[in-house]
This record gives C-alpha cells, structure tokens and sequence, in this order.
C-alpha cells in the first residue's frame, strides 16, 4: 500500500511538471493546477491512510486527516510543523536521517514515538521521494500505528529476561565446552561456547574463553592423577559420564556455610557439557555421622534420582549410574530392555495409562505416580516416577525422560498414618470409627452372620477416680492392663476396639446363644476384677467392670445392637458396678 501512495505522489509530480512546462506563464495554468492539486486533495483525504508530504528540512506540508489524528495535531496546527519535532527527542535523529534517504531517493522507514500525544504510542513513518521536474524537493509518506506490537514485543522481551533470570538462578551450574583440536586432531584446549551465569561465577570464565588450566586451579584443592584436559578429552574420546571432582568447595571450606558441589562432565557433539550438582548436605551429613571412607561413599552414592531415556516404544536407551544404588542394576544391563520388564505386573496398566498415554497425548510433564519396581535381588522397592517428553520439529513425542526416587520410606509412612488413623494409639485396638465401620461392613456384606454375634460394651469401674487421685499414668496402665486380659481370653475372631476413655466394645461372632454369651462376659469381669499393678507409683488399685450384653437380632443396624448392649451396660454401673447384664 505504502509503496503504491509513494508511486502516486510521483505522478501527481510529474504530472505539476508536465503543467508547468505546457504553460509558461502562470497566470495560464493556474487553473488546471489548482484542479489537479484539488482532485488529488481529495482522493487522499477520503483514504483510510494516514498521507503526509513534506519539505526537505521536515516541514509538514500536507496530512490526510488520519495522519493528523495519529500525530495529534488539530489541521490548522499542522502545516508548518517539522516531522523531528513531533517525535521523542532520542527518535529525531532518525526521522532526519530518513527524510534525506528519501531525498536521495532511497525509500526508508524508522520506528518512533509521537512526543504530544498521551503515552507516547510508537508509529512507524515510511518515507518515499516526491518528484518534481528532474528534481526530488520534498518526500512522501505513510503512518503506520504499531504500538500495540510494540508493546507486545517488550512484554515477550520482559518476560524471557525473567525466565533466562529465574533459570540462572535456580537450574544448577552448566557450562558446555567445544573441543579445540590440533593439527593431529588430538585435543589442545576446551572453549566455552554457553555457560549459565551460576557456572560463570564459579569458574570465571565467559564465552569465547579458553579453558586453559583454569579447571585445574579450581580442583587444585585434592590431589589428581590426571589434569582437568586429559579428563575432559577421556569424556569426548569416550562418549561416557565422568565424575571429575567429589566435594568441590566453594569459598571458605571450613566454614558451616560453605557450600559443596560434584563436578560432572558428559560428551556433548565434539565437546563436553560440564555441570556442578550441589551435594552440602551429603558432606554435612557424612561430617555428622563421622563415618569411615567406605561408608560415606555408600551413603553419599545413595543420594540421587535415576533418569531414564525411552523412546516411544519404552525401550530404556540411557539409563544413569544412580540406577545401581536404587535397584542394584548397572546401567548396561537396562539400556536395551523395556521399562516394563522389571515393574510389578499390578502397577503396568496404571503406569502405562496415566504415566505414558496421557502424557503423550497431552505433552506435559506427568504427576508423580508410585510403581514397584524389582530390584536385582528380585525384592520389590516402592518408586516415584515423573515423565516428561521431548518433541521434533513436527511436535512429534521422540523420547521420554523418566524420573525415578526411592518411595520406600513414603510408602511406609503413609501406611503407619493410616494405622494410627484406624487404631487407639494407647492400646493398639481398633478404634470407634474403625469398629464401627468393620460391623457396618458385616451387616451389609453379611447380614445373615450378625445373627447370633454377641455384642459386649465394658465401661472400666472407677477409672476417672483413678485418673483424679494417682494421675493419668495409673489410668492408662489400668485401660493397658485391662485390654491384654480381654485379648488373652477372646478367641481370635472376636473384634475389640476402645470406644471411648474408658469403653470397650467387643463383637464376638457366633457366642453361642445369651447363656454362652453371658459366660463369656462374667469371664471377663472375673480376670478384670483382679488388682492392677500401676509400675509408676508403685502400688495396685482394685478393678471392677461393668457390663452390658446384647446379641445381634436380624434385620438390627449397628447402632441399635450397640444401643441396646450400652443401655444394658448402664444398668449394671447403676445397680451396683462389676457386674454383668444382659440387654432385652
């Protein structure tokens, strides 16, 4: 469009040209002149550009109305204005610079900002020559609003300075070096082609340096049979990993603050790429435990994921030398195999699902999901794995990066949340909620077996008097004492559970009719009616229990059965204590 309006202000040159030299004399071609001028006048002010013609030095001469609206100018203001003067003082020299392109008959074009309007919008003027005779006098041009690319351009500028800010400050240090050969091809020095400014701070060395012996000087703490070159060419020649330096000390070693870091380097292209783990709290942990040599290793070497590299298939292709601490494998023996082959057969389909299938439809990274994998001893060990994916240029899945911890000690705990949540932590018995929930379960799943259960609630004579005299202490070792007696005489069916401070509830299937039931019962009260030892004081208080027996009616819910036999066990506290009765 631009260059079309360029083209057209040439011919409406040429063309005042053409007038001119028909009609010598102004007076006779005034008329078509001012016909000409007002038939392109009014073409241009009816367009939706923003036009604009002015002198060599930058004077406005004309603007279409558009073109004033983005200067923000009134019309009669504008003629006469200079184009420099309209824009942000750093942004001159550019509009200059173009108006004499333009001159010169080069077209040119500059970003800028208007100075007078609110916020200072950047444009875009495009400068084309406007011909008259054989001589360019002023220019022409085009206003192109472009503020809002702008902008945009420096949010997406902004934004990846805080990502590349945020990466330096938290990826761990990397520094990727490309070999230097000599003319036998063997390897004379390293340079730095990328480094993370962690990696810069802790080497000093920038991109375009040469590593020279500065990788020496950083490991010349410990003693090395080998250079930091000969150990970083072995890595290139070998394509394998290597651990160049345990325990690099960074500042002060000696002092509590001093961080540590691991010093590893893996063939990239015909080079390295270097990268520092930080391991303080490995050496502060072996420091603490004062450990020999052997042990430190063992338990330093336990510290570290295992990463994986699948391709598509889920065939393992690399595999990290971590995998030998969490599974006992080397790497070796998994690269080539299907990651499948060492997972639990009840964890594929889950793990295959949503570890995999998902991912790769959705290409993100996966949540954490827990599998058994077998280690090489043919135990099964408790894992975490995390998926992400590398893609091609097509967005195509071509690898995927699996991330694998030890879950073992998470599993377990989460198992003994789930004990306590289920169990009185004084007595190790089920608690209410648990024993409720097993004879709900009972009557839905079985109902036909509740028939005939006996159902016992037992309320611990005098506890709170026990608790108020000789303390909490002697109360639990009475509620401890009493609940091992029950659990010697019940059989192995029975359930018992604490159902409140001093309540048990006992459910025994099959009792036998009320008679057998009521035996049952009298036997306990028997065994709790003996002295409790209380081993904190040392002294014995007398026992006693009362209790109420139901058996379960057909058709009964828990909480009727567990009413009737709590009822029943309020009358034996009521009429005299340590004894038994029978609900009705």
């Amino acid at each position: 469009m631009t260059e079309r309006i360029i083209t057209a202000m040439d011919d409406y040159g040429k063309q005042l040209s053409d007038v001119a030299a028909a009609h010598p004399e102004p007076a006779d071609d005034e008329h078509e002149l001012a016909e000409l001028r007002q038939r392109w006048a009014s073409i241009a002010q009816v367009t939706r550009e923003a036009l604009f013609t002015a002198s060599a030095d930058g004077t406005l001469q004309w603007a279409s109305e558009e073109a004033i609206r983005l200067m923000g100018l009134r019309r009669h203001d504008a003629r006469g204005m200079r184009l420099s003067d309209l824009v942000d003082q750093a942004d001159r020299a550019r509009v200059i610079a173009g108006i004499q392109d333009a001159i010169g008959g080069t077209a040119a074009e500059c970003r800028v900002r208007w100075r007078n309007v609110p916020g200072n919008p950047w444009v875009s003027l495009r400068f084309g020559p406007a011909v008259v005779g054989d001589t360019r006098t002023s220019v022409g041009g085009t206003i192109t609003d472009i503020d809002a690319e702008v902008v945009a351009h420096e949010a997406f500028l902004h934004e990846r300075r805080e990502l590349e800010d945020l990466l330096h400050r938290t990826v761990e240090p990397h520094m990727r070096l490309e070999a230097v050969r000599g003319d036998d091809g063997t390897i004379i020095d390293f340079i730095v082609v990328a480094a993370n400014e962690a990696a810069r701070r802790h080497v000093g060395l920038q991109v375009g340096d040469r590593v020279g012996t500065a990788l020496d000087a950083m490991m010349a703490e410990g003693e090395h049979e080998a250079s930091s070159l000969s150990r970083l060419s072995s890595v290139v020649e070998s394509g394998g990993e290597q651990l160049l330096l345990r325990d690099l000390g960074e500042g002060d070693v000696d002092a509590e603050d001093a961080h540590r870091f691991d010093l590893r380097a893996v063939k990239v292209s015909d080079g390295v790429l270097l990268s520092w783990r930080d391991v303080t709290q490995r050496h502060r942990l072996a420091a603490a435990l004062s450990a020999s040599e052997q042990d430190f290793r063992l338990l330093a070497e336990s510290i570290g994921d295992v990463v994986r590299i699948l391709d598509v298939d889920g065939v393992q292709r690399w595999v990290s030398p971590s995998v030998t601490d969490l599974l006992g494998y080397s790497p070796e023996e998994l690269v080539g195999t299907y990651a499948q082959a060492i997972m639990h057969p009840d964890d594929i389909a889950e793990a295959v699902e949503s570890g995999i299938r998902v991912g790769l439809a959705q290409g993100t990274v996966t949540p954490p999901r827990r599998t058994r994998l077998r280690h090489a001893n043919g135990h099964w060990v408790w894992t975490e794995t995390t998926n992400s994916f590398a893609f091609d240029d097509d967005g195509r899945v071509i690898q995927l990066y699996a991330v694998t911890r030890d879950a073992e000690a998470a599993v377990q705990a989460e198992a003994e949340l789930q004990r306590l949540a289920r169990t009185d932590p004084l007595t190790g018995l089920l608690n209410r909620s648990s024993m409720i929930d097993r004879l709900t379960r009972l009557a839905a799943d079985h109902p036909a077996q509740t028939v005939g259960t006996a159902v016992l609630f037992c309320d611990l004579d005098d506890l709170k008097t026990i608790n108020d005299t000789l303390g909490h202490a002697a109360g639990d070792a009475v509620i401890v004492t009493a609940t091992q007696r029950i659990s010697d005489l019940l059989a192995h069916t029975a359930l018992l559970a604490r159902f409140g401070g001093d309540e048990l509830l006992i459910a025994i299937p099959d009792a036998g009719g009320s008679g057998a039931a009521m035996d049952i019962a009298e036997s306990l009260r028997a065994a709790l009616a003996q002295p409790t030892p209380i081993p904190t004081i040392p002294t014995e208080v007398a026992g006693g229990v009362s209790i109420g027996v139901a058996l379960w009616r057909l058709g009964e819910s828990v909480d009727q059965v567990i009413s009737r036999a709590d009822q029943a066990m309020y009358e034996a506290k009521t009429t005299g204590r340590n004894r038994v009765i029978l609900a009705s």
